[in-house]
């Protein structure tokens, strides 16, 4: 039987971030999804309940990348997934410790799937791979496609 996980949302309270606890809260590998307004409340429910997920509304006017790069010192194995404005913050996100990063507007079914993913392979080595700028300029092509601006998704 499969160990159930928990994940943890860290993004002001909004609509954003009830959107992203529905979304958590049907993965059926996810047991539990507690919310953090800001990286200080998450490093003090992350102490109590060391999430195997964490998602990040990163924002650049304030500590996201500092409190990422804690999150991956003291819970190295625990998932980190960033959800950006635009692709400017690929460089930054990867460079905190992401695991993955998606560019807000991601299509439901996109970001469920990629969830599923990351979770029922938490020991991949591709999941913690960190890329090169090849691959930098890769994901922001990919970014575009997550985005919906591509009338193909």
């Amino acid at each position: 039987m499969e160990s159930k996980l928990t994940a943890l949302i860290i993004s002001r309270p909004g609509q954003l971030r009830n959107s992203l606890e529905v979304l958590l809260a049907a993965i059926p590998q996810l047991e539990a999804v507690r919310p953090a307004d800001d990286s200080q409340a998450a490093l003090v429910i992350g102490t109590q309940c060391h999430p195997a997920l964490v998602l990040l509304d990163y924002d650049r006017s304030n500590d996201s990348a500092a409190a990422l790069g804690y999150i991956k010192s003291e819970w190295p194995q625990t998932r980190c997934v960033v959800l950006a404005d635009d692709e400017q913050v690929l460089p930054a996100a990867w460079a905190a410790g992401a695991d993955i990063v998606l560019t807000k507007g991601v299509l439901a079914s996109k970001f469920y799937a990629t969830i599923e993913e990351l979770l029922s392979n938490q020991d991949a080595k591709a999941c913690s791979a960190r890329p090169d700028s090849a691959d930098l300029k890769q994901a922001a092509k990919a970014s575009t496609l997550i985005n919906g601006k591509d009338s193909s998704c």
